[in-house]
């Protein structure tokens, strides 16, 4: 998946295209997504990012942490290769069931949890 990502995007050759990694669905296919990064390198650096997790056999769309994603493994592959795109949530599936009086809470949480994986990708790009 990865390599094929590569050579669309190589055969493109178009500054106006850029490329968006699904964190969640390289996993849910058996890629594990620090490599996808780290395939992807310069090609991913001005890119976005679809951040979920899942536990590799559904498209569960859940928090990170949630799932078997390794994240912190996902956070220095992408200060390994210097990322300065977006981090957009696709989380919807934590929040979804969330009874209306808890979503605030629960919107609160998926925030904090942001914050944190935005606070790891810094650490690793001041430590690399």
């Amino acid at each position: 998946m990865p390599d094929a990502l590569c050579r669309l995007y190589d055969e493109l050759n178009d500054s106006v295209f850029t490329v968006c990694l699904d964190v969640g669905h390289c996993f849910l296919h058996g890629v594990d997504p620090a490599t996808a990064i780290r395939t992807l390198g310069h090609r991913l650096v001005k890119g976005c990012l679809h951040i979920h997790d899942n536990m590799g056999v559904a498209d569960e769309h859940t928090l990170p942490y949630y799932g078997k994603i390794e994240w912190e493994s996902v956070m220095k592959a992408l200060a390994d290769i210097g990322y300065e795109g977006n981090f957009n949530y696709e989380a919807s599936g934590f929040i979804k069931n969330v009874p209306q009086e808890l979503r605030p809470d629960g919107l609160a949480f998926m925030a904090r949890v942001g914050h944190y994986l935005v606070s790891r990708f810094e650490y690793y790009k001041k430590n690399r």
